[in-house]
């Protein structure tokens, strides 16, 4: 747990130091179009680490709910836009730092369940990336519950209404795990015809088919 809180504390200071460097800037007119791409992917960096952190020692929902820590965007004000939800995404990994201090056993519990399953998953018969994307989707009503009905102070959030929704999520989920995953992909021409699938896990070989039952 130690070595957790640590690495918390380092993703923190990180985040700040983001933070920092964005304060000092004084207006978005006194920037080239290369400082805001180079900030914005310093952020989308940062969280990626943070993502897959959370994910390692927490679990899914854990990374999931960090991924959807945002704020009421102002039109016309990037910089304050970004500031602003990285200040609320430091505020969470500071409040899960703290939460840890003062509760250690029952963290300590929850981060030892997942270590075993963590070690499960890196068993060879486990790991294959067929096994993640059958896990994923035998799970995913699960997530799409969390969200719905256990968000925080009624916070806005995606409801599983139509195709586009459980798509929108689903791909969210897998690239916990997956860096190239291909939307929309064509598939190769039979007898003249073809069709589209949903998702391509290009390294994997993997086709994912998406379909929401409608209810009835």
């Amino acid at each position: 747990m130690k070595q957790v809180l640590k690495t918390l504390g380092l993703l923190i200071n990180q985040g700040i130091s983001i933070k920092k460097r964005m304060n000092e800037i004084k207006s978005i007119q006194e920037l080239a179009r290369g400082d805001i791409d180079y900030d914005r992917q310093k952020i989308e960096r940062w969280e990626e680490r943070v993502a897959r952190i959370l994910h390692n020692n927490f679990g899914t929902e854990e990374a999931i709910k960090f991924s959807h820590v945002s704020v009421k965007q102002v039109r016309n004000d990037w910089y304050g836009n970004n500031c602003r939800e990285l200040n609320a995404k430091i505020a969470f990994l500071k409040t899960l730092k703290d939460d840890i201090e003062k509760n250690p056993e029952f963290w300590g519990g929850l981060l030892s369940k997942n270590k075993t399953i963590q070690k499960a998953l890196s068993q060879p018969e486990v790991i294959s990336s067929i096994n993640i994307v059958r896990k994923i989707c035998s799970r995913f009503h699960l997530v799409a519950k969390q969200l719905r009905d256990h968000r925080r102070e009624n916070r806005n959030t995606i409801i599983i209404e139509d195709e586009y929704d459980v798509q929108d999520l689903l791909h969210a989920l897998l690239k916990i795990f997956y860096d190239d995953i291909r939307p929309e992909e064509w598939t190769p021409s039979y007898a003249g015809g073809s069709s589209r699938m949903d998702f391509l896990i290009k390294n994997e070989k993997i086709v994912i088919e998406v379909k929401k039952q409608e209810k009835g």
